[in-house]
């Protein structure tokens, strides 16, 4: 365990990508209290991302989201985005129901879990786009 942590934090891909993964998070987080007109203040949009966030830190080291192989390309950066998320969605459902004490309605549960997994697979997808630009620049 601790090995992979090294590997983990030491790594600056593996860290930009978490870094853009929390980004993501939190930018979805943004939208839905804007979009519901809750307001952005620090202590509301932590409370609302960080079930998101505990189900996503918890699937991605099981489905292998930092590791190389993980962003090879475009299309592997989007299927490993939705393959955490399907793990992801469930383990953050859970955490929103412990912290909050809800599940929340059929259409949240919907929206967020859709909008989550369109904005993380966009973002994975693209940083695989840009990380196999700069691999083949490297390489020229």
């Amino acid at each position: 365990m601790r090995e992979m942590l090294a590997r983990l934090f030491t790594n600056p891909h593996r860290i930009t990508l978490m870094i853009g993964d929390l980004i993501t998070l939190l930018l979805f987080t943004l939208f839905g209290r804007g979009a519901h007109t809750m307001g952005n203040t620090l202590s509301g949009v932590v409370d609302t991302a960080l079930p998101f966030v505990i189900g996503w830190a918890i699937a991605s080291p099981l489905t292998g989201a930092y590791s190389d192989r993980a962003t090879q390309s475009p299309t592997r950066g989007a299927g490993q985005a939705a393959l955490t998320w399907l793990l992801a969605l469930p383990l953050s459902l859970l955490a929103r129901r412990l912290l909050i004490g809800r599940f929340g309605h059929w259409t949240f549960l919907l929206v967020a879990s859709t909008i989550s997994l369109l904005m993380m697979v966009l973002w994975r997808a693209a940083f695989a786009w840009w990380q196999s630009r700069r691999t083949r620049n490297s390489l020229s």
